[in-house]
């Protein structure tokens, strides 16, 4: 796996201890006395964490029938959603922490004069290429928060 997805899952096992603060909801307490079933909080992680679903019934012991039955469960479902949103929300957001040391970075390279012109030219031109595609984003977020104020304007009216 690569550093990138290990971070990822590191974040996510943060936000997983965050949201998941009550006991199992699997079966209700139904299971007292018998083997343990997985928590809500390992069969989340193991979905994450592996790329099918027979692997992640595998990884909890559990199996692929249990795994639709309780993917299919309303509550799980939108706690696993939520789970994922938050997931990408932190990673997004570290992302988006990162973006101004690179740009500094790239910044002092483009203005040292004792770089290689060429070195200083890349660096110039990188922020350019970005500059233009952040500006188009920015737009098209402006454009749809415009168009969301209009819906929930025009809402409102009926």
């Amino acid at each position: 796996m690569s550093p990138v997805l290990w971070w990822v899952l590191g974040v996510y096992m943060v936000v997983v201890e965050r949201r998941f603060s009550r006991p199992s909801i699997f079966n209700g307490g139904a299971d007292m006395g018998k083997e343990k079933q997985p928590t809500d909080e390992q069969i989340i992680t193991a979905l994450l964490a592996n790329k099918t679903l027979r692997a992640t019934a595998a990884a909890v012991g559990i199996s692929e029938r249990a795994l639709y039955t309780r993917m299919n469960d309303s509550e799980f479902s939108e706690l696993y959603q939520a789970t994922k949103a938050d997931l990408l929300r932190e990673a997004v957001l570290n992302f988006n922490g990162k973006i101004h040391a690179a740009i500094e970075t790239v910044a002092q390279i483009m203005q040292d004069k004792d770089n290689n012109p060429a070195v200083r030219l890349q660096a110039a031109q990188t922020i350019l290429n970005n500059a233009g595609k952040f500006a188009q984003r920015l737009q098209d977020d402006e454009n749809e928060l415009q168009g969301t104020a209009k819906r929930n304007e025009w809402r409102r009216r009926i």
